[in-house]
């Protein structure tokens, strides 16, 4: 479980830093159908992996591992689709829409 925890602090920090973004420039529903997708992919994997027949303990962390997953693929999704920097939106911007 430590190493898995220890890999967790890189997906971690870009999450933090991503949602923080997304908190600061009001985008808040995309946020919130984020972290309401993952945390129902969460709460599916400890009923899956977090069972002492199962993986224990490591199955809690890989459940978090899954749940910092699509946190991050969903920031990720929101700065190339949606967000202020995404392509779209720079072009917009610079033709005046």
């Amino acid at each position: 479980p430590s190493f898995i925890g220890a890999a967790l602090q890189i997906i971690n920090g870009a999450v933090f830093i991503g949602e923080g973004i997304m908190q600061g420039t009001g985008s808040f529903l995309p946020l919130a159908v984020g972290n309401i997708v993952a945390t129902a992919g969460m709460i599916t994997s400890l009923k899956l992996l977090a069972t002492p027949e199962t993986f224990g303990l490591t199955g809690v962390w890989l459940s978090f591992t899954i749940f910092n997953s699509i946190r991050f693929a969903a920031v990720a999704l929101f700065y190339q689709r949606n967000g202020p920097l995404a392509p779209r939106n720079i072009l917009k911007a610079e033709r005046g829409i």
